[in-house]
C-alpha cells in the first residue's frame, strides 16, 4: 500500500515538474510573439525597441515566478547544475 502512494506522489511531482517546465516555454513564446508583434507595429524604431526590452523583462519575471512556483527542488538544483555545466554560447 505505501509503495503504491509514494509511486502516485511521484507521479503528481513528475506532471508538476513537467507542468512548470512547459509553462516556461510557453511564457518564452509567448513574450518572444508579443515582442515581434510589438516590434512591427510601432513606427519609431527606439519606441519599439524600448516596448520589447519591457516585454522581455516582464517575461523573465512572469517566468522566473511560475519556474519556482511550480517546480521542486530537486527539478530547481538539476537545472541550475546543468546551467553550471552547460553555460549559453
Amino acid at each position: 500500500m505505501r509503495a503504491v502512494a509514494q509511486s502516485i506522489e511521484r507521479e503528481h511531482l513528475k506532471e508538476r515538474q513537467m507542468n512548470a517546465v512547459a509553462m516556461r516555454l510557453m511564457i518564452s513564446i509567448a513574450s518572444l510573439a508579443t515582442a515581434l508583434i510589438a516590434f512591427m507595429s510601432i513606427g519609431n524604431i527606439w519606441i519599439a525597441l524600448g516596448v520589447m526590452a519591457g516585454i522581455f523583462t516582464v517575461s523573465a519575471i512572469v517566468e522566473r515566478i511560475v519556474w519556482h512556483r511550480f517546480s521542486d527542488r530537486e527539478t530547481r538544483r538539476l537545472d541550475l547544475e546543468d546551467r553550471v555545466r552547460n553555460p549559453p554560447l
